[in-house]
């Protein structure tokens, strides 16, 4: 029993840090591509849905490829880790993540949504969270 907790242990926690990685980089590049107008937004965009459907066998070749003895991270010794796990899952989840916000955000009341939970949630973060709320109210 105390093997089987183990494994459950440190699978929770490396999807968990994964989800965190990925959101943390994930969040504000969905919302920008989703707010702002730049020149190569659009092919940023056909990238991210591309590497939506990005087979994790693909990922966990190239990660392989890259952590064994002769690839170019090799002498950071992490194949077969939980470091390695944690890097595979957050490959695989920042173009899922980035492509929902953008699409959430870039709907129509999306951002007024999200200033809304900005708005709410404001009084939790102090006076840096008060910076967002008047950044989003100046994109209007």
């Amino acid at each position: 029993m105390g093997d089987f907790l183990e494994i459950v242990g440190l699978s929770i926690s490396v999807s968990l840090a994964a989800t965190a990685i990925a959101a943390g980089v994930s969040l504000p590049i969905g919302a920008a591509l989703a707010i702002f107008r730049f020149r190569g937004r659009r092919l940023i965009v056909v990238l991210i849905n591309a590497f939506f459907g990005l087979p994790p066998v693909v990922v966990g070749l190239v990660l392989y490829l890259a952590l064994s003895r002769s690839g170019p991270l090799g002498s950071l010794a992490l194949l077969f880790t939980p470091t390695a796990m944690v890097m595979a899952q957050t490959i695989l989840a920042i173009p899922i993540i980035t492509a929902l916000v953008h699409r959430g955000v870039g709907r129509p009341g999306g951002l007024r949504a999200l200033r809304k939970i900005v708005d709410q949630r404001s009084w939790l973060k102090g006076p840096s969270c008060h910076r967002s709320v008047h950044f989003f109210a100046a994109i209007r």
